[in-house]
């Protein structure tokens, strides 16, 4: 079995006013309580392949993501990317209702990059102009058949 994640080639946006994006800091209270609740009642970001498992999602922002963490205030959406290389990579978006892309392009635009790679099933987002990669350095470990028809990645927001 081989993964698949979503890519998309950004052009030329207007970006997001920096002050409606704030980077949240787990160690403060009020930012965990922010986590805590959007993670509570997320929607999974995809209906193809998705998880609900809160406790394992907080574990994961709080310590492989703990830098990475974004917030929408106006729009309630904490966004967790890695912007460390050339391409952006997204792994998670945590909100009650799932945005389309057209909802977030304007704050995913703000890191300037050209390439944006979605680590997790992107159905729900609507992207437009995607291409398929080929996971090459995978760690994913399943017990037994797993076979499935599409090509998809299991979101990294649950590889712990």
């Amino acid at each position: 079995m081989s993964e698949h994640y979503d890519v998309i080639k950004l052009g030329e946006i207007a970006r997001t006013d920096e002050k409606l994006i704030r980077k949240l800091d787990v160690d403060s209270d009020l930012d965990f309580a922010i986590l805590k609740s959007l993670v509570g009642t997320r929607e999974s970001v995809s209906s193809k392949l998705g998880f609900r498992n809160p406790n394992l999602l907080l574990f994961m922002l709080l310590y492989p993501f703990r830098d990475q963490i974004y917030y929408l205030e106006e729009q309630s959406i904490v966004i967790v990317l890695d912007d460390s290389g050339e391409q952006l990579k997204v792994h998670d978006i945590i909100t009650a209702e799932m945005p389309r892309f057209t909802d977030i392009e304007s704050f995913i635009a703000n890191f300037q990059k050209r390439e944006v790679a979605f680590i997790f099933s992107t159905d729900k987002l609507a992207l437009k102009g995607v291409e398929k990669r080929k996971v090459e350095d995978s760690v994913l470990f399943i017990n037994g058949d797993f076979d499935f028809d599409e090509r998809l990645i299991f979101p990294s927001s649950i590889r712990a």
